[in-house]
Order: C-alpha cells, then sequence, then structure tokens
C-alpha cells in the first residue's frame, strides 16, 4: 500500500511563499478590501477547520477529511494561500485514498497513521503561519 504525501523541504518552501497577496486581490476581483475580508475572515476560522478536521480524523472519517481539505483547498487557491493550498491539494488527495482504502483493507489505517499526524501537524503550521501574516 502506498501513500503520497509531500514532505515540505527547503526546496518547496524557498520557491513557495505563504501568501500570494497579489494573486489573491486579482482571485478578488482586483478588490484589496474584498481580499482583506476573506482573508481575515480565513484567519477567524482557522480554528475551527483544526477541530473540524481533527473530528473527522477521531472518527476516521477520512471521506469527510477529504472534503474538508478539498474547500480548504479552494479557499486557499483563491487567497492565494500558496503553502497551504499546496499541502491540503496533498491532503486532499490522501484522505480521499485512505478512505478507498479502508473499504477494502480495515488494517491499511494502521501504516497510515504516521502520515495522518505529519498532515494536521502541517495544516496546524501552515494555518499559523498565515494567522501571524498582517495586511
Amino acid at each position: 500500500m502506498e501513500y503520497i504525501w509531500s514532505e515540505p523541504n527547503a526546496e518547496q518552501n524557498a520557491s513557495t511563499s505563504i501568501c500570494d497577496v497579489d494573486q489573491g486581490i486579482r482571485n478578488m476581483g482586483n478588490n484589496p478590501d474584498l481580499f482583506r475580508k476573506h482573508f481575515n475572515k480565513f484567519k477567524e476560522n482557522s480554528g475551527k477547520i483544526v477541530r473540524e478536521l481533527d473530528k473527522h480524523i477521531s472518527n476516521s472519517d477520512y471521506s469527510n477529511a477529504s472534503i474538508l481539505c478539498h474547500s480548504i483547498k479552494g479557499l486557499s487557491g483563491m487567497l492565494g494561500l500558496t503553502t497551504l493550498h499546496l499541502h491540503m491539494k496533498d491532503a486532499e488527495y490522501f484522505f480521499h485514498e485512505l478512505a478507498q482504502q479502508l473499504e477494502h483493507a480495515p488494517d491499511a489505517l494502521i501504516h497510515a497513521h504516521k502520515h495522518v499526524q505529519k498532515i494536521t501537524h502541517q495544516l496546524v503550521i501552515d494555518l499559523g503561519q498565515v494567522c501571524e501574516t498582517e495586511f
């Protein structure tokens, strides 16, 4: 059983910014106020995002974990949150594949536990960096 999870490395971090503000503003119709409003709302909800993902993982509900990562991926892409977007893309795929594998091999979770921990840890780091960003 193979799991896809991109380990963050120095090369990725050097070429990827936490937030591409210009792209985020372009995605919001070149409206800086609209960008700022959605960015700040995203920051306000960051704790809820982590709690919701933790709940899905605790309940072994990897289908909904994948759906949540898909939503975070889309919103983070719109806001130009580049690093978070890339990590959520990988996490969405990982949780989707894990949900599929668990249907056929219930012991798949034993092998995936380390990857689940890495995903949640990276999400907390990414959201922390986003929340420290000011505009």
